[in-house]
């Protein structure tokens, strides 16, 4: 008992050490690189979905190079939208965007757009 304790203690004496020294450089810091900081931090639009457009087709670009089609292994979740694409007949590639980093309008498009491809018929498998 008296190990966690101790052990328990320890963290607790280090993790106060690193937030006041945390707290000191940010004090000390210049405009610029506080603003840096906290952009970090506290990022007001999500950069997975800044350029993120979607058809009506399941197909994803999120920004001017990178092309792909939905898959059907793509899930809604509660806190958020794990897309499954595949790019240009390669590896599919995996992306989670949170719930909160989209309007209500592009969260149901999304949905839709989900749902729309895990039901649709792929041709390429009945022939």
């Amino acid at each position: 008992m008296a190990i966690v304790v101790g052990f328990t203690l320890w963290l607790l004496v280090i993790f106060t050490l690193l937030f006041l020294a945390s707290a000191l450089l940010y004090h000390y810091a210049t405009k610029p690189v506080q603003q840096q900081w906290l952009a970090y931090f506290f990022r007001k639009s999500d950069l997975a979905t800044a350029n993120f457009l979607l058809s009506s087709s399941g197909q994803c670009r999120f920004n001017e190079h990178q092309l792909g089609q939905l898959s059907r292994d793509s899930q809604l979740y509660l806190w958020g939208y794990w897309l499954i694409f595949h790019v240009n007949d390669n590896a599919p590639a995996n992306r989670f965007i949170f719930k909160d980093s989209l309007t209500v309008q592009d969260q149901a498009r999304l949905a839709r757009a989900i749902l729309r491809v895990q039901t649709s018929v792929d041709n390429s498998c009945l022939s």
